[in-house]
């Protein structure tokens, strides 16, 4: 019901379903009301309906993760939207960390372009190359983690 209220645009009705669910929330609803307040410029509310869903230790799907990361490239949402978000929400688990870091990755290779400055190219092959070292090292660590069990 809340997709249908936000397809149709009537975001106050979701809302207020939405708060009668709050006794029993799941992720899909967190997930579209996400969505739609992104799409519609509102990142605070965006940010804290993140964290809130965490607190109940539900995560982003693959298509608000997709959105975000499409929204950062196209230049509808400010790289700032992800500053926000780590300072609203405590990653407290390493599966999280790596959402976040393989989310930044996505981000920054989907944003180069052919006609960018060098200097701009550069930056990106640094970032890329250390974003690679993190990846690298938490397949280690996994791999280490599983050894050890």
């Amino acid at each position: 019901m809340i997709s249908g209220f936000c397809r149709k645009g009537l975001k106050e009705e979701a809302d207020a379903l939405f708060n009668k669910m709050k006794e029993n929330p799941n992720s899909g609803t967190y997930n579209t009301l996400i969505k739609v307040r992104l799409r519609d410029g509102d990142t605070v509310l965006s940010a804290e309906l993140i964290k809130e869903m965490r607190s109940y230790r539900y995560v982003g799907d693959a298509s608000t993760k997709i959105l975000v990361t499409d929204m950062l490239h196209d230049g509808r949402l400010d790289k700032r939207f992800l500053d926000m978000l780590l300072k609203t929400v405590s990653l407290s688990s390493r599966e999280e960390e790596w959402q976040s870091i393989h989310l930044s990755f996505k981000a920054t290779v989907r944003a180069a372009t052919k006609d960018d400055p060098e200097w701009l190219k550069e930056q990106r092959r640094q970032e890329i190359s250390e974003i690679e070292k993190w990846i690298s090292e938490h397949y280690t660590d996994l791999r280490q983690e599983e050894q050890a069990k």
